[in-house]
């Protein structure tokens, strides 16, 4: 039995057995971050460093969210303890505002550990003394592993979710411990940022999360060279409209059914064109490229062919070459049909064949036809 088949047989989470889970994590961060600010030496210095954290990360608004939570700690440290109490819930709340991934309260623990061991850190206190530190970090591992525990849990009882998702990609070329573990990855991405609260389900909220991290497997994998994520996306946009209409889409038909510029959508067929690695399959395709100077009548011949096809268009009209050219992938161009000529000339396929047919019947006719056929009769 596959990976795939023996997840889908899992049970699902029902409603209350989600909400108590969600619960749970929220509780057991909202703990750890009481325990951070518990320990009163380095209240001050704990807001530079989730200021720092936050600004680290880059995004358009860090600044004011850095400034928010400097300020938010900076108030809090300074009020009565009375007061204090029952501001923490608050502050805990506009911390993790910040937080939605986890990754501040992780890098908040890593610090303070550093900073009761003694090694270099953000942190900038003298080594703490007595018992009460490390008191405080036993308490917070002990919180953190429940944290853990629980958000283990949850992904666990969620996979089912992740193998239906993983199904829809089995025909991308990777295998299926790949779809489940790129699944898997998203659903992680979603427990930590999921907010039970806003009142939906959780597989609502994590089925985008599962399927942008599937989706970005398969486009980094599945292609001998990687597409960039943004062009990837909008390929899959073009094919699901390709498969929505029931045939092949012209650009134009591809922008107007996906919304986006024609320069976009003729940029991004470009990029779909596939790569073959010369050293693929059991025969590789270096062994199959023949060399030219092997055979140099032939090639001769090749030439001379095509020499002759342009000494014969030239006797066309500017019109009826480019018709033929077209409609043949000559010279420059890919072969077109009729329909395809036709649009670029403003003009119904029928006319285009018509054209096509009087164009071949003067190249039947023409002087340099006429004097091969000569040439090549018995006797001449």
């Amino acid at each position: 039995m596959t990976s795939i088949r023996r997840l889908l047989r899992h049970k699902v989470m029902s409603p209350d057995e989600e909400r108590a889970l969600a619960t749970e994590i929220r509780n057991r961060r909202v703990a750890s971050w009481r325990l951070l600010l518990g320990y009163r030496p380095i209240w001050t210095h704990l807001a530079d460093v989730l200021a720092q954290f936050i600004l680290e990360d880059d995004s358009k608004h860090a600044a004011k969210h850095a400034n928010d939570v400097r300020e938010a700690v900076e108030a809090w440290a300074e009020s009565p303890p009375a007061e204090r109490r029952r501001r923490t819930v608050g502050l805990v709340e506009l911390i993790q505002l910040q937080d939605g991934d986890g990754t501040l309260l992780r890098r908040a623990v890593a610090e303070m550990r550093a900073y009761g061991a003694g090694k270099p850190s953000r942190i900038a206190k003298p080594r703490p003394r007595g018992q009460s530190f490390p008191r405080l970090l036993s308490a917070l591992g002990h919180e953190l592993a429940l944290l853990e525990r629980a958000k283990h849990t949850f992904v666990e009882r969620n996979m089912k979710l992740v193998a239906s998702i993983a199904c829809r990609y089995r025909r991308s070329g990777m295998s299926d411990d790949d779809l489940i573990q790129d699944g898997t990855i998203g659903l992680m991405k979603a427990v930590e940022r999921f907010d039970h609260r806003k009142g939906f389900r959780f597989s609502t909220y994590a089925s985008w999360w599962i399927r942008q991290s599937v989706g970005r497997g398969v486009s980094k994998t599945s292609r001998l060279v990687r597409l960039p994520v943004h062009i990837a996306e909008d390929l899959s946009k073009l094919m699901a409209a390709e498969r929505k209409a029931g045939r092949i889409l012209s650009p134009e038909e591809m922008s107007a059914a996906t919304k986006l510029p024609i320069w976009r959508v003729r940029k991004v067929l470009k990029a779909q064109t596939r790569v073959v690695s010369a050293d693929a399959g059991e025969r590789p395709i270096i062994n199959g490229i023949t060399d030219p100077t092997a055979n140099v009548e032939s090639l001769a011949e090749e030439h001379a062919t095509i020499d002759l096809v342009e000494d014969i268009l030239i006797e066309l009209t500017a019109s009826e070459r480019d018709i033929i050219a077209r409609r043949f992938g000559l010279g420059d161009y890919d072969e077109h049909t009729l329909g395809d000529v036709g649009k670029l000339r403003s003009l119904s396929r029928e006319r285009i064949r018509q054209l096509q047919d009087r164009a071949m019947a003067r190249m039947r006719a023409s002087q340099t036809v006429r004097e091969i056929s000569d040439s090549r009769e018995p006797g001449s």
